[in-house]
């Protein structure tokens, strides 16, 4: 934070590096003071701009008291930023997951609607050719028994090409 050793001796770290007269409720040093155990945190510092890690440790004297403190502090502004923007990775990719998982659940759905059309349609054609096939089969069969028979030269060509176009339609099938 700045300052030469004659500067900051004496004062509290909430004076130096906070610019406050008291103690910070989120403080360590003051925590420290309290119950005489040391302590570690992180704290923001909107006047630095800056999120640090600070470590405060009692420093006693022979009797046990506390008559100072070792602070040690940490600039983590660019670990906690990498860490925010983990976590908005995280929950972006947690987002496409569960798009994804949307995606798959409706192109499941559209792949059982397909095969259900696919054999709707397969069954439908199946009906279909047969019966149209038997009414062919009957036009065909009755065609060539009167083909069998005597007709003028004009009957006997309408009924050539029933019979054609009957074995067309036939084949087509």
């Amino acid at each position: 934070v700045g300052g030469s050793d004659t500067e900051l001796i004496g004062r509290h770290c909430y004076e130096i590096v906070h610019g406050l007269t008291a103690p910070p409720d989120f403080c360590p040093h003051a925590k420290l003071l309290i119950d005489g155990e040391a302590h570690q945190e992180e704290v923001t510092e909107p006047r630095l701009g800056v999120t640090l890690e600070v470590s405060v440790t009692p420093l006693r004297d022979a009797a046990g008291k506390v008559v100072g403190s070792v602070h040690i502090a940490h600039d983590i502004t660019e670990r906690k930023r990498a860490e925010t923007e983990l976590i908005k990775a995280k929950e972006a990719a947690e987002q496409i997951n569960i798009q994804l998982e949307e995606a798959i659940r409706r192109a499941n759905e559209m792949t059982i609607e397909a095969e259900a059309a696919n054999l709707a349609k397969s069954e439908f054609i199946a009906n279909m050719s047969h019966e149209i096939r038997t009414p062919i089969n009957v036009i065909l069969g009755m065609t060539r028994l009167a083909l069998e028979t005597r007709l003028n030269l004009e009957q006997r060509e309408y009924l050539t090409e029933v019979e054609r176009a009957a074995d067309i339609l036939l084949y087509l099938i």
